[in-house]
């Protein structure tokens, strides 16, 4: 009987701080990445269906970035965001 009692509160102390290590490394990521935290890198079509199927991120989108150096000269960038059937320049 012993045994079952100290199994069942190591299984809950297990999960509860996991559950907490998890919550503060999404909460650290928001902090430091802003609203892109969640950024996944060529993504296609499936991939952008399964993260909004899962709910794990609010707002899902996509973005692309572009940036132009010659020498010394000022560098140019231009971005390109749609999200939720919003465009923004």
């Amino acid at each position: 009987m012993m045994a079952i009692c100290l199994t069942t509160m190591l299984l809950v102390i297990i999960s509860t701080v996991g559950n907490g290590v998890i919550h503060l490394q999404k909460s650290q990521a928001a902090g430091s990445y802003g609203s892109n935290y969640g950024l996944f890198v060529s993504a296609d079509g499936s991939q952008l269906k399964e993260v909004n199927r899962r709910a794990e991120i609010d707002a899902t989108g996509t973005m692309c970035t572009e940036g132009i150096i010659k020498g010394n000269e000022k560098a140019g960038l231009s971005a390109w965001m749609r999200l939720q059937e919003k465009c923004f320049l």
